[in-house]
């Protein structure tokens, strides 16, 4: 069979994508993984009802809780980015803390009412139960976000 350069490429993430990650077993039984960014698919989408679309890598997908009902403590981990007038929908998560380590850019942050500027390097901690959303970006904010149970 011959295959041409994309029939390839596409057989080949295929593969790698069904392929289960080997190396030395951590904690409770989960495999070490290690992924890059840009091998991670981009999905655009409309946070939480947000104005806009905003762009999300997910890593990790198969092991995170929701999806797979599996002994994992956290939600998920991805890499996000809002662009100049783009926003994420006012929200609650009823079950996780989520976390946002800002990458890049400047925006507004509110949780529980309470607006808050955000920029480079700042981390952010919305506890289980609170409502918050991001609005008001001014450089392109990207961003990572992780949500753990408790």
């Amino acid at each position: 069979m011959t295959y041409t350069p994309g029939s390839l490429r596409t057989m080949i993430l295929t593969l790698l994508s069904r392929a289960k990650p080997r190396g030395k077993i951590l904690g409770k039984g989960l495999p070490m993984i290690i992924s890059n960014e840009k091998d991670i698919p981009t999905e655009h989408i409309a946070a939480h009802g947000g104005a806009g679309i905003m762009k999300i890598k997910f890593a990790f997908k198969d092991y995170q809780h929701s999806g797979n009902n599996n002994d994992s403590q956290w939600n998920c981990f991805a890499v996000a980015e809002l662009p100049v007038g783009v926003a994420t929908g006012y929200h609650r998560h009823v079950d996780t803390d989520e976390f946002f380590y800002i990458i890049d850019g400047e925006a507004t942050i509110t949780v529980d009412g309470e607006a808050r500027q955000i920029k480079k390097g700042d981390i952010i901690l919305t506890r289980k139960g609170s409502s918050h959303g991001i609005t008001n970006v001014k450089r392109k904010l990207r961003f990572t976000v992780t949500e753990i149970f408790r």
